[in-house]
């Protein structure tokens, strides 16, 4: 159920993005939630912009606020955010649940010495080849990069071939490195006109050697097409986006234990897998159920590398990411062919 406006002592609220399936995830569970927390009605409160999201927090007491699942990007900035609103402690432990090096990432970007979130989902972005690559193609690498997303996982993936394990490229370096392999055949032509569905095709037809793609798409692939591909190793580096929840503090007692229930059920297995799944993602608890030997593979490598990478914290606010994209449309652009 969608609300909106100050909610009655009955209702409370989970906060979740307008867009995405976010909404479309949670609704089946908000009954059984409703349950477990010890309130009557839960009810969805959406939010489009980081000023939207931080208005719940700033009245949670008139929104009867108790969690809200927030992408992990510089549009909507953990760290500002926990800075700007009041949200509640969780239990340090609960980092035991979770892939480390990306736990360990989230927490540094919050700049809070204490947790302030927990892990809802991960998308990892893969590199995937054919398990019988031709001889010869006519370019190394395409991507989805018409859509935004793609385009700032592109450029983490440059950062990430031009430098070192300990040392990224700068963002300017990598732009600069995306510009050179956007007119020396190392992309194909113009990936900021290919969509991932453009990108995994001209894989199909032997054009490029390799495609970098978001796992949501892969896994809407056919068994058959998935067959016919293999995913490169990670290394030593995760590259994923990321969803958490961050939690209200409240005042009454009674909205305090519902949030503390809520800390609690958030760690649900079945509930974090059916969220997740819904949207093609992967829940971040690694002790989910695993229904595909691809989510498995990438699962487990995802919890033995040393270092995670998260495109959209390439970026603090709505303006830099609009900097950035200006930036990406440049460096993604083919000027010239070498012959």
């Amino acid at each position: 159920m969608l609300q909106t406006g100050a909610l009655s002592k009955r209702t409370a609220a989970i906060i979740l993005p307008s867009e995405g399936g976010y909404v479309e995830a949670w609704t089946p569970h908000l009954p059984q939630i409703a349950r477990k927390v010890g309130i009557p009605e839960i009810t969805i409160l959406t939010y489009d912009s980081y000023d939207k999201l931080k208005t719940y927090f700033l009245h949670s007491e008139k929104y009867n606020t108790l969690w809200a699942e927030v992408p992990v990007t510089g549009e909507y900035n953990l760290k500002t955010l926990l800075n700007e609103v009041s949200t509640s402690i969780v239990d340090n432990k609960t980092a035991d649940y979770f892939p480390p090096a990306l736990f360990k990432t989230i927490k540094s970007y919050t700049g809070k010495k204490e947790v302030r979130f927990l892990p809802l989902s991960y998308n990892p972005w893969i590199i995937v080849k054919k398990n019988n690559p031709p001889a010869k193609t006519e370019f190394e690498y395409s991507s989805g990069a018409y859509y935004d997303n793609v385009a700032f996982a592109t450029l983490t993936f440059a950062r990430k071939l031009g430098g070192t394990e300990k040392d990224l490229l700068t963002i300017d370096e990598g732009l600069a490195d995306l510009q050179k392999m956007s007119n020396d055949k190392t992309f194909i032509t113009n990936v900021r006109t290919y969509t991932n569905k453009d990108a995994y095709s001209v894989l199909e037809s032997n054009k490029v050697r390799k495609t970098i793609l978001p796992i949501y798409f892969f896994n809407e692939l056919s068994v058959a097409q998935r067959l016919e591909l293999s995913i490169e190793p990670f290394s030593s580096t995760l590259i994923t986006d990321a969803t958490v929840a961050i939690f209200a503090n409240r005042k009454s007692e009674e909205a305090k234990s519902a949030v503390e229930k809520s800390k609690e059920y958030l760690l649900n297995t079945e509930l974090l897998y059916s969220t997740a799944n819904s949207r093609a993602w992967i829940p971040a608890h690694i002790n989910t159920v695993s229904r595909s030997i691809y989510t498995d593979y990438i699962r487990k490598q995802s919890r033995q590398v040393s270092t995670c990478l998260i495109p959209e914290m390439q970026f603090e606010s709505k303006k830099e990411r609009n900097e950035l994209i200006e930036k990406l449309n440049i460096a993604l652009r083919t000027n010239y062919f070498s012959k």
